[in-house]
């Protein structure tokens, strides 16, 4: 049993219940005007189940269970898919099984994050895989590979906004026809279609649970940057589209849409920045959209997320700007303001310590010029200005933002997160909550679980 199964079946009653719609007269700010569903037919993934990664959670085709109460009184009420998670059978297995987890989460008035950490706390040496090594499990999770494709059905899907920009996504749906909640996902900074962190969403949300997914790169990625020639950074801009992409899917245009029983949200690190801002835009929506919104190992504070990520020392750092260093000087043809930015640093492209600023001077060259538009962005940032770099870092804080959140919205983060420094970002939201609350947003704080890669410690 997953954990994020927990969070989002969690979120799923409150929406049923509790969830209320906050009308205002900003609607949704753009939309899909073509799209183009293909289903996959060839298998282009190299098979190979993560068993030989040391994952517990790897399968190859998709596995449906009745479980009796005899077996499950007999398995102590646990199941784990070729599972090698240690101390499996210990004495707290009742208590640190997943279908106790879920049923505290159903159950439990004290919400998912406090609810969670307790149970970290019980059960962690029982959840905890060893050997565990931060760097190592980031390394190792590049290597994942798993053909997701076997056991599932497929689409690619191509949605073109009204502003003619385009973007890629995969659909995945389970082989029957049945009514379910859908999960967005939005993967992280340079992050494309095929990426480890995708690969592994679907392994848990959609083969151990009963989700259907649709697939989103980020806008950061060399794909979507070179296809649209645009700079564009995420967080506000990304916040937007996942919210005209919402609205595309719960229309009759979408072939699928009747099989939506819910529709939920996913970030994860940059993509998490983007979830903030589409669960605030949801909450002034006339008509609200997503149901939930999960941001993990998020951005909050984009300046800051760049500082921490190029002015420190460190293999990840180094990696982190080599790859970005090469992104930059790839699309300087594709994306004009690139190819302008470089020029004016002689013809090179920024030093590492220099990044932050490169990348803030391009997304306010940018956007600056968008939001001269008439409400570019939805309610409440639609009379956003961006007159000087200095804006454009205040719109990108959500620290300044979290209060208008009306959408019930977590934040997971660990404290060993080497690349988005927690104490900097989801924790300063954790820390604010404790003298200005909001009902709608939780946060959840672990010890170990590296950047995105909860699952690679805690099985």
């Amino acid at each position: 049993m997953s954990i994020l199964n927990g969070q989002f079946i969690k979120f799923h009653f409150l929406s049923t219940f509790l969830f209320l719609s906050f009308s205002a007269e900003a609607t949704v700010h753009g939309q899909i005007d073509q799209f183009e569903l293909t289903e996959i037919k060839e298998r282009t993934i190299e098979k190979k189940t993560l068993e030989s990664l040391k994952y517990s959670s790897a399968i190859k085709n998709q596995i449906d269970l009745e479980l009796s109460e005899d077996m499950l009184k007999k398995w102590g009420g646990s199941y784990v898919v070729a599972g090698d998670a240690q101390h499996r059978f210990s004495e707290n297995l009742n208590q640190c099984d997943g279908f106790h987890f879920e049923k505290s989460i159903m159950e439990s008035e004290k919400g998912v994050s406090q609810t969670f950490e307790e149970l970290y706390r019980n059960c962690r040496k029982t959840y905890h895989r060893r050997p565990y090594n931060s760097l190592g499990t980031l390394i190792v999770n590049t290597r994942l590979k798993y053909d997701f494709a076997d056991s599932t059905r497929v689409f690619s899907l191509k949605l073109r906004e009204d502003n003619g920009q385009v973007l890629n996504a995969h659909l995945v749906l389970k082989k029957d026809d049945q009514r379910r909640p859908m999960v967005v996902v939005r993967c992280g900074v340079h992050c494309d279609l095929g990426d480890t962190s995708l690969r592994k969403v679907v392994m848990i949300l959609h083969d151990e649970a009963p989700f259907n997914l649709l697939l989103l790169p980020s806008i950061t990625s060399k794909t979507y940057q070179k296809t649209n020639k645009v700079p564009s950074v995420g967080g506000f801009d990304e916040g937007r589209q996942n919210l005209i992409i919402a609205e595309f899917l719960l229309s009759e245009r979408f072939p699928f849409s009747e099989q939506i029983s819910s529709l939920h949200l996913l970030g994860l690190s940059l993509g998490g920045h983007a979830s903030l801002y589409t669960s605030l835009y949801n909450s002034f929506a006339e008509n609200s959209l997503f149901q939930s919104v999960t941001a993990a190992c998020p951005v909050v504070n984009l300046n800051k997320a760049l500082e921490d990520l190029f002015l420190r020392d460190g293999l990840m750092n180094q990696i982190f700007y080599n790859t970005f260093k090469k992104q930059v000087s790839s699309l300087k043809k594709d994306v004009p303001i690139m190819g302008d930015l470089i020029d004016e640093n002689g013809g090179e492209a920024p030093s590492k310590s220099e990044t932050p600023e490169f990348i803030i001077k391009g997304a306010h060259r940018y956007y600056s010029k968008l939001l001269k538009e008439e409400s570019y962005l939805p309610e409440p940032l639609s009379e956003s200005s961006m007159n000087s770099k200095e804006e454009l870092k205040k719109l990108a804080d959500f620290r300044l933002l979290y209060e208008q959140i009306k959408t019930p919205t977590i934040l997971w983060a660990a404290d060993d997160d080497s690349i988005v420094l927690s104490k900097n970002q989801s924790y300063q939201i954790r820390e604010a909550l404790k003298d200005r609350p909001n009902p709608f947003v939780e946060t959840v704080r672990i010890e170990k679980g590296t950047h995105c890669h909860f699952d690679s410690h805690i099985g």
